[in-house]
């Protein structure tokens, strides 16, 4: 099912008040003492009994998960719908998305799960491939506009030519053979592919011909954790306890930080620290120049966002969000999340993406950031339905003349309600 609405989202710039709903589960006041407002919210579009369990940022796309295999996709800068789809039966756990990598920008989504694959048009939720696999998949998939990129637990990485896949069997480009499972998110490098395995190993080749570019980097325990490319390297987290940043051209070890525990959780790159969380001790902020410990909190489990020179982090029960200062670590303020299922990772900017166990998809941002006008929402509605993508964004097209549309608004205190079908069970 294709759609895109804003099913239940807030604009308090479109001359009116927000007017609660009864299923919010964040206090306005809580807000407004840790310095944050309510950007948008959206009802998600899934069947009675279903229930998000994960979510995750794409460049400018939320992607939520349900216990039942459905997929919602949002527009995260805004909060409008852009599809729902049934994925899965919800028997086998759906994977972390990526998209396609195109010559001009990010193209279609890609979503594993066991021994299958579909690329998604990321716009309109059209299937463009559904993959058979003959191998069962171990790690989140990554690819472009010809070729998917995928981990197995049997310890290769494949590549696999999906986008002339005829009944669903994808042609095998070519097979690396590691020395363990590969449960561990690969990466791109321009035209190299980076990945790892359990051996302990990175492995580094061109995506297209497997040639390797250098040797296999060992490190002294399995890797599970998704590898992240920056500009300053690539970070990798090993069951040795230990943080890494390799060079990518030659995979060289710029620096090693050691922490307490094995490291299973991926680290995030925001700004000049890298966040790193080490289980039963809690997270640390590494400085990415020197591998130094800025800080660590014990009572922290994950990076959320940042803002300024404020760090948002998820606590270690998960049931609170901690506000803290980003140079030193201390805490500024604590605001209660008991009811948010999922929390999503954004190291871009200052946008908090949070999922209720009520089905609502939320967007917080720091008080002083200005809502987009009832103008501005409509117009980038209307790109997204009319727009083709062309060089990583959506092709400009005119807004349409809203001036009687917003009239008939003026009596709707939502401003920008709309109705969305739940998810065809397709």
């Amino acid at each position: 099912m294709s759609c895109l609405t804003t099913a239940t989202v807030i604009w308090l710039a479109a001359l009116g008040q927000y007017v609660p709903d009864r299923s919010d589960f964040l206090a306005d006041h809580a807000l407004q003492a840790a310095s944050l407002q309510r950007y948008w919210q959206a009802e998600l579009p899934l069947l009675p009994g279903d229930a998000a369990v994960s979510a995750t940022l794409v460049d400018d796309a939320l992607y939520v998960v349900s216990r039942q295999g459905s997929a919602v996709a949002l527009h995260a800068p805004t909060g409008l719908a852009l599809w729902a789809r049934r994925l899965t039966d919800g028997l086998l756990p759906i994977l972390q998305p990526a998209h396609l990598r195109l010559e001009d920008g990010p193209g279609p989504v890609v979503f594993v799960a066991d021994r299958g694959a579909q690329v998604l048009d990321r716009l309109t939720g059209k299937v463009l491939a559904d993959l058979a696999l003959p191998f069962p998949v171990g790690a989140p998939a990554v690819g472009d506009e010809e070729t998917l990129y995928l981990g197995s637990s049997d310890g290769s990485m494949y590549a696999l030519q999906w986008s002339t896949a005829r009944l669903g069997r994808p042609t095998r480009v070519w097979q690396v053979r590691t020395g363990g499972p590969i449960r561990s998110a690969p990466a791109f490098d321009g035209d190299d592919l980076l990945f790892a395995s359990d051996d302990g190993s990175v492995y580094s080749c061109q995506a297209y011909n497997k040639v390797r570019n250098w040797r296999p980097r060992r490190t002294g325990g399995p890797i599970s954790a998704g590898l992240v490319l920056h500009e300053s390297g690539v970070y990798v987290a090993s069951g040795d306890r230990s943080l890494y940043r390799l060079d990518a051209f030659s995979g060289t070890v710029i620096w090693r930080q050691r922490l307490p525990m094995p490291l299973r959780d991926d680290p995030v790159v925001a700004g000049p620290t890298v966040y790193q969380y080490s289980q039963q001790t809690g997270l640390f902020a590494i400085d990415i120049d020197t591998g130094r410990i800025r800080w660590h909190r014990p009572d922290a489990r994950r990076f959320v966002a940042r803002h300024a020179d404020r760090v948002y982090v998820l606590s270690g029960d998960a049931e609170r969000l901690l506000v803290l200062d980003g140079s030193t670590g201390r805490l500024r303020h604590s605001l209660d999340i008991f009811g948010a299922r999922a929390v999503v990772t954004n190291p871009s900017d200052d946008a908090i993406y949070l999922v209720s166990n009520t089905n609502q998809a939320v967007c917080l941002r720091p008080a002083d950031v200005p809502y987009l006008t009832f103008k501005e929402l409509t117009a980038i509605r209307a790109r997204l339905l009319r727009g083709t993508e062309a060089g990583g964004e959506f092709e400009a097209t005119p807004p349409p003349d809203e001036s009687d549309e917003a009239d008939s608004l003026l009596d709707d205190p939502l401003r920008s309600r709309r109705e969305i079908s739940p998810v065809a069970g397709d």
